[in-house]
């Protein structure tokens, strides 16, 4: 197989590679199908022959080797790049800001898995867009967009290089930053949150840095009752953003 221009990407599975024949389909450039799946991805095939878009018929490995995913299910599309929001952009998006806005920030994530989760959870709440810090989380790859379930052709993801300068620029234009943390006693279940907010959340491993946590208006936990010690960060962000989100029509 030829080798991928840096100005494409690979996209694999079925409902991330679907959402781009309906979002973008003018950008996709080819489409790879395994052989055994050629009926299961009838519609997909029928909307590629009308597009003039070439479908290459491949094995497994061919695959792999072309993705590096595993968990391909038998669909992968060439596609050009999918351009990301920047911190300028957000700007122009806060002066325009409604009162119930709510915003996910991410502080650090070391498994795309995780914030693939995490994109496929705002997308599905109608969050209004995610910021995520480019230094301290993986690219917007394959694995990301194929657990993001193709919300990422859909959500707004702003990439930036200073959170801190972010939730500044949030607590400008009237926006709460609330933390999570897992050491305080500020419980969700019962907390009564101010709107517009964003939701900053912490990494697997250390949580919110320190310099994070001061710019946050207040800390919030989720109260555990059982003998686990804390939620993964995808389930977290999961509660907080159904839960910020359910508060919204009180």
């Amino acid at each position: 197989m030829k080798k991928i221009s840096s100005k494409d990407e690979i996209t694999v599975g079925f409902h991330s590679c679907k959402n781009i024949f309906i979002s973008r389909p003018n950008d996709i450039k080819e489409v790879f199908i395994k052989k055994s799946k050629s009926d299961k991805y009838s519609k997909i095939l029928d909307i590629a022959n009308k597009n003039n878009i070439k479908t290459n018929y491949v094995n497994d490995d061919s695959f792999f080797l072309l993705s590096k995913v595993e968990t391909h299910q038998g669909i992968m599309i060439i596609a050009k790049k999918k351009k990301y929001l920047s911190e300028e952009d957000l700007k122009t998006q806060l002066k325009h800001s409604k009162n119930k806005e709510v915003f996910l920030v991410i502080d650090k994530v070391d498994d795309p898995r995780n914030l693939g989760a995490c994109i496929r959870t705002a997308e599905g709440f109608s969050i209004n867009g995610i910021i995520v810090d480019k230094n301290n989380a993986p690219q917007i790859n394959e694995t990301v967009k194929k657990v993001s379930a193709g919300a990422t052709e859909y959500m707004n993801i702003y990439i930036v290089s200073n959170l801190s300068r972010v939730l500044d620029t949030f607590k400008k234009n009237n926006i709460w930053v609330y933390g999570t943390s897992g050491n305080c006693k500020n419980y969700i279940d019962n907390y009564i949150f101010n709107y517009p907010l964003a939701i900053v959340i912490g990494g697997e491993n250390k949580g919110l840095s320190k310099n994070i946590q001061k710019k946050c208006d207040d800390l919030i936990s989720i109260k555990m009752t059982g003998n686990t010690e804390s939620f993964n960060m995808s389930v977290a962000a999961s509660i907080f953003l159904y839960v910020t989100s359910a508060k919204k029509s009180d």
